[in-house]
């Protein structure tokens, strides 16, 4: 195994495995600009699919957050799917790279823009006199 992961469950327990990563070593590295429909919107998908070998483990499911360190460079991923039935006892894991996330918060994107970032904005409502 080649990388020791770290990650909290569902119920915010601790948990650390060692487990075998590897990637599309074919592939380049790169975002993609994709549309879902015929409308204009247009984003960015990264394509950098990663895979993990790992003993079986009841505590990592779809959309299971983790990160994993080398080196003193922290990187963040999201379980996008995995199989435990192929082989017994072992679990094959495919995951994207997503941002890392705050220890005070569940979400994936920075808690506020920074002041010089004048192209980023945050849509908030007013609780007390309803959502305009």
């Amino acid at each position: 195994m080649t990388h020791e992961i770290f990650w909290k469950d569902w119920n915010g327990e601790e948990h650390k495995e060692w487990g075998y990563i590897y990637g599309q070593e074919d592939n380049m590295l790169k975002d993609e600009l994709r549309s879902r429909s015929r409308t204009q919107v247009l984003y960015t998908e990264n394509i950098k699919l990663n895979f993990i070998v790992m003993p079986t483990n009841k505590h990592i499911k779809k959309d299971t957050y983790f990160t994993i360190t080398t080196k003193d460079i922290e990187e963040a991923y999201v379980v996008t799917g995995y199989d435990i039935v192929s082989t017994p006892g072992v679990m094959f894991i495919s995951m994207d790279p997503t941002f890392i996330r705050n220890d005070d918060s569940e979400t994936v994107v920075p808690i506020s823009p920074k002041p010089e970032e004048e192209d980023c904005f945050w849509l908030t409502g007013d609780f007390e006199e309803g959502i305009k």
